[in-house]
């Protein structure tokens, strides 16, 4: 019996005992997480079961964006196509006209393609520098308007976007038609990127996306 008992101090342990964490957590050099041993205590069960546990779909709140991208924005590198239509006496010289509601000569004039520039900025005739970055299609034509008023008679804007740079993204790799994908305000998701791209290829070379924002 005693050889019995004297064999167990010999045997290995199946987990290192309450001493072994004690002096490790004490040395720096074998605490290298940092981890400190906290007595458990009525008060201290008493103190977790007062605080409510996180929800779960919080669990992601500092991962979320700051606000939801749009595909319908202007910004540098765009083209925009400005039409202008005019009552009356038209400020800029006509393409073409037609009559209005009201009996009166309607004048449409389609300025030159407009460039923005790398400031975010355009110049419109009679209006002056215009800083478009951020802006939508429709608010620029609201603007545009608001500067021709006091200079034009009723004057009416639309936009467009004739070359969209920056709601774009250009997919290269193993795809069949590596090119530059212009998204929309439908917010298109990766696999419809892809397929707009004509699909994987058959070779196992990786596809890249990029921005253009």
């Amino acid at each position: 019996m005693v050889l019995l008992l004297a064999g167990c101090n010999t045997l290995p342990d199946s987990g290192p005992t309450e001493y072994k964490i004690n002096h490790a957590q004490r040395d720096p050099k074998r605490n290298s997480v940092g981890y400190n041993i906290v007595k458990v205590s009525p008060e201290l069960i008493g103190l977790l079961e007062s605080q409510e546990p996180p929800l779960f779909s919080s669990l992601d709140a500092d991962n979320a964006p700051v606000s939801v991208p749009r595909n319908d924005t202007i910004g540098p590198g765009d083209v925009l196509q400005v039409s202008i239509y005019e009552v009356g006496s038209a400020l800029f010289s006509p393409n073409n006209g037609g009559m209005s509601a009201g009996g009166n000569m309607s004048m449409a004039s389609n300025l030159p393609p407009l460039s923005v520039d790398g400031s975010g900025n355009v110049e419109i005739p009679f209006g002056g520098q215009m800083h478009v970055t951020g802006m939508t299609t429709n608010q620029l034509a609201d603007a545009i308007t608001a500067r021709l008023k006091q200079k034009s008679q009723s004057p009416q804007v639309l936009v467009r976007i004739l070359s969209d740079i920056t709601n774009s993204v250009i997919v290269y790799g193993g795809v069949r038609r590596p090119s530059r994908i212009p998204l929309t305000p439908n917010r298109e998701h990766i696999l419809d990127v892809i397929a707009l791209a004509g699909g994987k290829t058959g070779r196992s070379s990786r596809m890249r996306i990029i921005s253009s924002a």
